[in-house]
């Protein structure tokens, strides 16, 4: 029941950060934006290496906590190209495949086994997701052309790896995957935080880059607790921000939803209870 519950906590926050994060995307761009949520995201963290001692983890637990930092500035990156121009709502339900990616990974590379119930529901999942994104119409303005699209599975497979290497790295704790995972993500960013007017920020937007932040925080935490008892099914149940993100961009950004992408909604909502109920 744990990778269910800190599974939708993620899936809560992610979902609230692709809201609050279109907003700062679409005035700054995306390499500005990505900046400012992995400085923070490394300033919010930093305090936790004074409180918690590191762990004596082995060097494959650290070197998967920063591929995992690694992999998500591939994943933001790749997301917030996409929705600079495509439905907030439709390119993270794509973007959200990721979990069905990280479950494969698990699967595959690391033989993690699933309980016949448990992956019948994790197929309903996966199917409600995908329906969830499908495009009103092919020339509709605001919906998935080739580029947005490309960008959206790009950043699938980014995300579906940073799940798996960050389920990898438990042994070091929640607290020094995050360290970790942010640090090696700031580094990576270097050139662009260094660059002259990289960090420039209107006074109006900074309640969106901190929410953004520290939502994308707090998503990143709660998946690595539900990790810990099974990677393959947080993985899939944190993909649920797609239903928070279709929500929300139906209510905040006016993208309204076809009867097609209200079934797939409504099917992933089921595919989760039917997820609780198995591992209950």
């Amino acid at each position: 029941m744990t990778p269910v519950l800190f599974g939708l906590l993620a899936a809560l926050s992610w979902g609230s950060s692709a809201l609050v994060g279109t907003h700062q995307v679409r005035a700054i761009g995306a390499r500005r934006s990505l900046a400012w949520v992995a400085l923070l995201g490394f300033v919010f963290v930093l305090p936790l290496a004074a409180f918690v001692s590191p762990p004596d983890a082995p060097f494959r637990s650290w070197l998967y906590a920063a591929l995992s930092g690694v992999c998500y500035v591939g994943g933001w990156l790749c997301w917030m190209l996409a929705v600079r121009s495509g439905k907030v709502g439709l390119v993270t339900a794509v973007v959200s495949t990721d979990g069905a990616t990280a479950t494969a990974i698990s699967v595959l590379a690391f033989r993690e086994t699933l309980q016949a119930g448990v992956a019948a529901a994790l197929a309903v999942i996966i199917a409600g997701v995908v329906i969830a994104g499908a495009r009103r119409e092919s020339g509709e303005r605001g919906g998935l052309g080739g580029r947005e699209l490309l960008f959206a599975l790009g950043s699938a497979v980014s995300f579906g790896f940073s799940f798996v290497a960050g389920g990898e790295a438990s042994d070091l704790g929640v607290a020094w995957t995050l360290v970790t995972s942010r640090s090696a993500a700031v580094l990576l960013l270097l050139p662009v935080l260094v660059a002259p007017g990289a960090l420039r920020l209107g006074r109006r937007l900074v309640p969106f880059v901190l929410a953004t932040a520290l939502l994308d925080l707090a998503g990143y935490a709660a998946f690595l607790r539900g990790a810990r008892d099974g990677v393959a099914i947080a993985a899939v149940v944190t993909s649920q921000y797609a239903v928070v993100a279709v929500i929300g961009g139906l209510l905040v950004y006016r993208e309204r939803l076809t009867r097609l992408q209200t079934t797939g909604v409504l099917v992933t909502l089921a595919g989760v209870a039917v997820l609780a109920t198995v591992q209950s």
